[in-house]
């Protein structure tokens, strides 16, 4: 569950034209690093084991290079972006509300979820790409049993603003309650320069031909699929997402 907000006064506004104009806060915070949705991931590897071959093992790399993107809810309803890139909203409307939240997130004076410090550095809410590891896996990531098939998912973290919408040439958008948010990373490394993301891992399986074998209708852990949503080096990411909150928030 994410944490309820304290209500601030302030009203943002842009200076775009024919979309919303004015964003009344309702405070901002991050995902719940526990709570990453598997419809939310991206699926980096996907193997089916046929039954009489024993156990098979998910191909791997060390590094994918993965983009993360900003969406914007409604009610819990992802209108705009996200992993599967929703277009309830025209360009133009999308756009305005990103610059938005983007301003109240950043905003200095801005009350954060749980009395956090407001960040430090600032953070776009647009795409970000960069580079997530599989070095600290442990093997029950990857091991597959035999009749089987497994997915190797990624999900990024996010920070968030809540606000209400208003100013809007569309007068539907009108006193609408949105969340948007942002994907985040933590600092580029020094040797390399090579920014990674902040997010945790997941493998979800199931029987071969099963109803959800395909990636587009996996089911949740509850609904019969398997998932190991809190690994080793899930925890070790959640460390990084705080040296890297402790820049951002």
């Amino acid at each position: 569950m994410r944490p309820q907000f304290s209500l601030a006064a302030v009203a943002y506004a842009t200076q775009a034209l024919a979309v919303c104009t004015k964003w009344e806060p309702r405070g901002n915070g991050r995902t719940d690093p526990q709570q990453v949705n598997l419809d939310d991931m991206h699926v980096l590897e996907r193997l089916e084991c046929p039954a009489g071959h024993g156990k098979c093992r998910l191909p791997a790399a060390s590094e994918y290079q993965v983009t993360a993107r900003p969406f914007i809810t409604f009610g819990g309803t992802v209108v705009h972006g996200g992993e599967h890139e929703a277009s309830a909203l025209a360009h133009d409307e999308a756009a305005a509300i990103y610059r938005m939240a983007e301003k109240a997130y950043n905003d200095k004076e801005a009350k954060h979820a749980n009395g956090s410090a407001a960040p430090t550095r600032s953070v776009k809410f647009a795409p970000l790409s960069g580079a997530v590891s599989t070095a600290d896996l442990g093997d029950s990531y990857f091991d597959v049993d035999e009749g089987d098939w497994a997915a190797l998912r990624w999900g990024a973290y996010h920070v968030y603003s809540s606000g209400v919408l208003g100013g809007c040439s569309n007068e539907t958008l009108n006193g609408k309650a949105a969340e948007v948010a942002a994907p985040y990373s933590g600092p580029k490394q020094n040797a390399t320069q090579t920014r990674f993301l902040d997010g945790s891992w997941s493998k979800s399986s199931n029987k071969i031909g099963s109803d959800d074998t395909k990636d587009d209708d996996e089911k949740d852990p509850e609904s019969g699929a398997a998932m190991i949503a809190m690994g080793p080096f899930s925890w070790s990411v959640i460390g990084l997402g705080v040296l890297a909150l402790g820049l951002v928030m």
